[in-house]
């Protein structure tokens, strides 16, 4: 089976595509939401990210 160039680039886009979907709840609460961009960015500067959880989850804008 020849894969061509138009069919490898579709392979690529889908598996971009599901990775980048797996990867935006990052408080495992179930929901993309701001305290998940928190977490990144916490996770960002080197901080870990079960600190980063709880530290997101103690905060006032924090969702229980």
């Amino acid at each position: 089976m020849r894969i061509t160039e138009q069919h490898l680039r579709q392979i690529i886009k889908e598996e971009l595509l599901r990775l980048a979907e797996q990867d935006r709840d990052r408080d495992g609460d179930g929901d993309a939401d701001f305290d998940d961009v928190r977490v990144a960015r916490f996770t960002a500067s080197g901080m870990p990210k079960g600190t980063a959880v709880a530290r997101v989850k103690r905060k006032p804008l924090g969702k229980e």
